[in-house]
């Protein structure tokens, strides 16, 4: 019969020797790891085929080789008695006469535990059979202790294995291989021309970083946590309470005005009641109270127009805070957000580059294997990360310049907040003036107050009642009076909140101008940070050429082993079908 050797060079049309592919050396392997796989796939009843029988002294552990026990058998002197098998865990029972794991001469026991296997009771000899693997060599043309009908399938494994080794090891032509030195020359310069790139996307980053930082510190003059964004919010607290404190002074001027109704109510009564006393008494008291009721009714006037002047004060307030609370913030918020977008597609930019070495460095260790296929497939894969990665790019420069548009937005609309305010100012002054009028008038008020009280006291007897009208329409004036000092009180309280809305104002206007420094900074930076990104755009396109280089290359290999090709695929099909062969033939044993 034909060695091993033979018959795996039939099946494979291989020429096997001591530096063939596969060796001689290796061939006794696939040959010995056959066999085994066999006999791991035999039927039950096949198995005492490979067994071989192992002495064994009874309460003496026996190692084990393959652990595939068939029979174990102990001696009691005349008769070899089976042992039942326990589990390990059970074998401290073994010694109870009242444990059913006992074990006794005519009924004795065994167990594997740790490789090894031990019969008891102890003090008599024994035997197990256990499955051997035998180790066949390419020489060989038989298999001992094994079963004929499954020698054929040992040959088949060793042939597929033979046939996967001269496909591992197919090796190409020194044209190839110059092919290849080429491209891996290109791809290494490659690997150099993305470290230039993740440089510059680094210094790229640094600038936005920078730029960042610098809007970020912008921002902060609109943010609750900053010195821009305090003062203008201390801005809008204090013309909240400018607002609250004018709401409190037409309040005020309201109640005067009630008040003076009801005071004209009472001195009309005591009107009437002159008409009960002397004619030239009555007649001087009635122009007194006519003067009286008529620097009344130009009181009453007069609060209506500070109305008026307050009403137009919180008009502007309201738009200047409304100017405060949403323009400016939209304006650095938006800032803010495209940084943060160029950030991002530089990372990603810088991600999609990173990637590159990766799938440069795979595709050179195809290369050095000769198998530029998957070396292609590979620089395919980083050409399309150097392609997403200059994308990212090109949307890092559409983000920076949109930025730049924003800063000019909010240089723009910081140099109105103060206008607004000084607005507000000329209408609370004038409503100051105006209160300084209703005083003035207050004090005609009063005056006439006096001269009819003087005048009524030569007609006390049938004025009393007229007097104690006078003496609550006086009450009344003095209400009225207290309103009104009350309401200046507002007025003033109003015109200190405006002085120091006027101060955060003054400090908003110097922190635009810091905040226009700003905008140049981050202008600057934006500016350096293209830069670097055009750069690295530029060594992308090369990286791009290179890789292109590299592909030419590739084509050039690829043409090359054309001619490998067909050995390649007969050797491929012929391993299918012997697969195939095997593949049945071990289902046929089962």
């Amino acid at each position: 019969m034909a060695t091993f050797e033979a018959q795996v060079e039939g099946l494979t049309s291989l020429a096997i020797d001591g530096s063939s592919a596969p060796t001689q050396t290796e061939l006794t392997q696939f040959l010995t790891d056959g066999a085994k796989e066999v006999i791991n796939q035999l039927p039950k009843n096949l198995l005492p085929l490979c067994a071989a029988s192992v002495s064994v002294t009874a309460g003496t552990a026996s190692t084990l080789n393959t652990g595939k026990i068939l029979n174990v058998f102990r001696n009691d002197g005349d008769i070899d008695h089976p042992c039942r098998r326990i589990p390990a865990n059970l074998k401290g029972r073994v010694k109870d006469p009242d444990e059913m794991m006992y074990a006794t001469i005519s009924d004795p026991i065994y167990y594997v535990d740790n490789n090894t296997l031990t019969v008891l009771p102890s003090g008599s000899t024994g035997s197990y059979s256990e499955v051997a693997y035998p180790t066949p060599a390419y020489g060989d043309s038989a298999i001992a202790v094994f079963p004929d009908e499954a020698e054929y399938l040992v040959v088949l494994y060793a042939a597929i294995k033979s046939l996967q080794n001269v496909l591992g090891n197919k090796s190409s032509n020194s044209d190839i291989t110059t092919a290849l030195t080429a491209m891996n020359t290109e791809l290494d310069e490659t690997q150099a021309v993305c470290d230039k790139i993740d440089a510059d996307l680094v210094l790229a980053k640094a600038e936005v970083v920078l730029a960042k930082a610098e809007a970020a510190e912008l921002a902060t003059q609109t943010d609750n946590s900053s010195d821009f964004r305090t003062a203008l919010t201390a801005i809008n607290t204090e013309l909240d309470k400018v607002d609250d404190v004018i709401v409190e002074a037409s309040t005020e001027f309201d109640k005067v005005d009630n008040v003076i109704v009801e005071g004209s109510t009472e001195l009309d009564k005591s009107t009437a009641l002159l008409d009960l006393g002397e004619t030239d008494t009555e007649g001087a008291v009635n122009t007194s109270l006519a003067k009286f009721i008529t620097e009344l009714d130009e009181t009453q006037t007069v609060c209506d127009l500070i109305n008026t002047q307050v009403d137009s004060a919180v008009s502007e307030l309201a738009e200047a805070a409304t100017l405060v609370d949403s323009s400016i913030d939209t304006a650095v918020a938006a800032i803010t957000t495209a940084l943060g977008r160029v950030n991002t597609a530089v990372a990603l930019a810088n991600a999609e580059f990173d990637l590159v070495n990766p799938e440069v460095d795979l595709a050179n260790a195809q290369v050095d294997s000769e198998d530029v296929e998957i070396a292609q497939g590979y620089l395919s894969t980083a050409q399309g990360y150097a392609n997403a990665g200059s994308q990212y790019i090109s949307e890092a420069q559409a983000s920076l310049s949109e930025a730049q548009g924003y800063v000019g937005e909010v240089s723009a609309r910081t140099g109105h907040v103060g206008s607004q305010v000084a607005v507000a100012q000329g209408y609370i002054s004038a409503a100051q003036g105006y209160s300084n009028e209703i005083q003035s008038k207050i004090a005609i008020v009063n005056g006439y107050v006096a001269e009819v009280t003087q005048r009524l006291s030569q007609a006390r007897a049938k004025r009393e009642e007229s007097q104690s009208r006078l003496s609550a329409g006086n009450a009344y004036l003095q209400e009225a009076q207290a309103y009104v000092s009350q309401g200046n009180a507002y007025i003033s309280e109003a015109q200190a909140y405006i002085s120091q809305a006027q101060g955060y104002g003054n400090e908003v206007s110097s922190r635009a101008g810091f905040s226009s420094a700003k905008s140049q900074a981050i202008q600057g930076h934006i500016s350096t940070a293209q830069a670097y990104v055009s750069t690295a755009q530029g060594f992308g396109n090369e990286v791009q050429s290179k890789i292109g280089i590299a592909q030419g290359y590739g084509n050039e290999v690829q043409s090359r082993l054309a001619v490998d090709t067909a050995h390649y695929s007969w050797y491929e099909k012929q391993q299918a079908k012997l697969q195939q062969d095997y593949d049945k033939g071990i289902q046929v044993l089962k």
